[in-house]
């Protein structure tokens, strides 16, 4: 196209942004795609009038696709939305940085280093984008002293579901200030053969004890039968040893081992502790609401993998010892009760 040609186009955009917004909001493809290629060769102008008709335009996720196009001088203005009130306008502004990929990692990094009162929305957004964000979210999870952002970030992680991350993870969690926080997103996302190979004593101990998110029942459940028979004894030993420390976390561990070896009174009997702790500790809280859900978590978690270990004796009693099948069988309705219950309270 002649420069001067060139030169009259961009004028005559420039005057009419917002027939232009208007022309490319049509249902037209015609209509709308001639006004798409003018907006793009406007380039940087047109990123106000844009970012103003996406604020107030209710088809927000079209324009927000094109914006994705103009890179960063586009990122502030949606991160903006992000961080202010409107949870729509959030929400939408959330999926244009998520289409928008590396360009908007900076931007949402220092973000959320300034201390954002929406650093939920921010992570998931740089939980969106994958990969080119997991080393910064690192490094500030690393650095900030902030615990509910390490939280944030921490579940971001867990919802991830990229077995690449999850490797990123693997290293820290032998860290116990750090790693506890990361161990989930781990548990979740790395194979159990896989996971079982590569954690000492100590990081399984942590494993079968700690108070992780609820869906982790299942691969926890998958888990400890594959782990090492080196693995196995350690965390035997550990039990005996810890028992005055922590009887709440060695009957958990004795639990788990009990059950791997086919001792099923055994594992019903070192599971009813720690089960009823959290029970009368919940009832206890239910007034605290941060501290109740805490404890909802450990009890839709250990109840869940506690129910596991006696329908798993139960159902391998049956035939030979039908009476005690029977007492675990009716342990476990009793277990169930607690657990339908917490799952049909809200939040």
């Amino acid at each position: 196209m002649p420069l001067l040609a060139l030169s009259l186009l961009l004028a005559s955009c420039g005057a009419d942004l917002e027939g232009l917004i208007k022309n490319y909001l049509s249902d037209d493809p015609d209509t709308s795609g001639r006004a798409e290629r003018e907006l793009l060769v406007l380039g940087e102008e047109a990123v106000p009038a844009l970012v103003d008709a996406f604020e107030s335009a209710t088809d927000r996720e079209k324009l927000g696709r094109l914006l994705a196009n103009f890179g960063p001088s586009a990122i502030e203005p949606l991160v903006g939305f992000v961080e202010g009130e409107n949870v729509g306008l959030a929400a939408d502004a959330v999926n244009a940085l998520a289409e928008m990929g590396e360009d908007a990692v900076g931007p949402l990094i220092v973000a959320l280093e300034s201390g954002s009162a929406r650093h939920a929305d921010l992570a998931v957004t740089l939980g969106r984008i994958g990969e080119p964000a997991w080393s910064p979210m690192l490094e500030l999870f690393d650095s900030t002293d902030n615990p509910a952002l390490k939280g944030i970030l921490a579940a971001t992680f867990f919802a991830s579901g990229d077995t690449g991350l999850a490797e990123m993870l693997m290293p820290r969690i032998e860290d116990p200030e750090l790693g506890d926080a990361l161990l989930s997103a781990v548990v979740a996302h790395t194979p159990p053969d896989e996971l079982a190979g590569k954690v000492d004593g100590e990081t399984a101990w942590r494993i079968l004890s700690f108070i992780p998110l609820e869906p982790l029942v299942g691969p926890v459940s998958e888990l400890v039968p594959q782990f090492h028979e080196e693995i196995i004894e350690e965390l035997g030993a550990m039990a005996s040893s810890r028992l005055e420390q922590s009887s709440f976390e060695s009957d958990l561990v004795r639990m788990h081992l009990s059950g791997v070896a086919g001792e099923w009174s055994r594992a019903a009997s070192h599971g009813s502790g720690p089960f009823n702790t959290l029970v009368v500790s919940f009832d206890v809280e239910r007034a605290n609401p941060e501290s109740a859900d805490l404890l909802r978590v450990a009890l839709l978690h250990h109840g869940g993998l506690y129910l596991m270990y006696l329908i798993d004796g139960a159902e391998a009693l049956e035939q030979k010892e039908p009476g005690r099948a029977r007492r675990l069988a009716a342990l476990a309705g009793e277990v169930t009760g607690v657990i339908e219950g917490l799952m049909a309270a809200p939040g």
